[in-house]
């Protein structure tokens, strides 16, 4: 959008009737205008995990903090002697049990054993199978695996520690997909919707995943927008500037155009060279720029400020800033 303006000159001009006034006016024209709103966000991964202790220990990392990992990889485990002794039972009885039942089978071929023995042996291998596969999975609690591909995070304990099931060890995060969350106030509920404009950064971007729940404690909504930044730190705070609505080509003039008195929204037009006084409807606010949604039509002579100098149907002269050259009024 273009405002033409035109200013006063720095000292006043010599006129030939003192109650003419020199003013600041503009030509009113169309531009798109928008209703931003700003706000805080956090930048977080979008993948990211905390691994939790499923089972008590001490801890053992086999992998330093920031390293890469591919998925599937060991970070961490717990030493727990019982699970580990348990583990190690399971696997001589179920060594044991499968001995004997190789040997009976054996024995079997000859009719030197009862087929009951054999059907006894059987069921004692599968019974020891199924306590080893429970040993197993419990050991396999012990150890935390990456599950996608990503970077080891900040370690809640150190080398050794003791640690109990439910206790937060450490995060695992993919730093290649980011997101910036960030709450909304309830009161724009109404005109949030996904593809919504959004700059973060600097960045255009659009709004991706709005949560249709108002959190009752703090009566804002949730939202989140993919995002991408090298030199961004997880954790740290963007300012974030949401579009709640626009309106294009429209009369959009500077905010010191308009002033009130005895409760109604004015501004001051120049006609045969006279401040004539027009009511006006006002529209969206865009930092020092307002909507005129009627009172004032493109082409108009508006004066833009020190209004309080003037008075209905004074006289006026509008002069650009280079020379002394008058508009010339309608």
């Amino acid at each position: 959008m273009i405002l033409s303006h035109f200013f006063v000159l720095v000292s006043y001009a010599k006129v030939d009737n003192p109650e003419v006034k020199i003013v600041e006016a503009l030509i009113a024209t169309k531009g798109d205008i928008s209703q931003n709103i700003r706000l805080i966000g956090t930048i977080k991964a979008k993948k990211q995990t905390a691994l939790i202790a499923k089972k008590e220990g001490s801890v053992e990392y086999l992998a330093p903090i920031g390293q890469m990992l591919k998925k599937t990889e060991v970070i961490a485990r717990l030493e727990n002697a019982d699970l580990k002794h348990h583990f190690e039972l399971a696997q001589e009885a179920e060594r044991l049990a499968k001995t004997q039942y190789e040997r009976v089978l054996s024995l079997a071929k000859t009719n030197a054993i009862s087929k009951q023995m054999v059907e006894e042996k059987k069921n004692l291998l599968i019974e020891a199978q199924k306590v080893l596969s429970i040993a197993k999975i419990e050991l396999g609690k012990t150890q935390f695996i990456a599950a996608f591909d990503g970077i080891v995070g900040i370690s809640k304990f150190s080398v050794g520690a003791q640690v109990q099931s439910g206790d937060i060890i450490l995060t695992f995060y993919d730093p290649h997909q980011l997101k910036v969350e960030f709450d909304i106030p309830a009161v724009y509920f109404s005109q949030i919707k996904n593809g919504q404009p959004v700059v973060i950064n600097g960045q255009p971007l659009q709004l991706t995943n709005i949560q249709k729940m108002i959190d009752p404690q703090t009566n804002m909504l949730q939202t989140q927008v993919d995002f991408s930044c090298e030199d961004c730190v997880i954790g740290d705070t963007v300012d974030v500037e949401l579009t709640i609505t626009k309106s294009n080509d429209v009369i959009v003039l500077p905010s010191s155009c308009v002033f009130l008195k005895n409760g109604k929204n004015l501004v001051y037009l120049v006609k045969e060279n006279k401040a004539v006084v027009s009511p006006v409807g006002l529209g969206i606010r865009e930092k020092d720029k307002i909507e005129i949604t009627w009172g004032v039509e493109q082409g108009d002579v508006v004066i833009t400020q020190n209004q309080n100098r003037l008075y209905p149907d004074i006289a006026v002269k509008v002069h650009h800033p280079d020379s002394n050259t008058k508009i010339e009024s309608t």
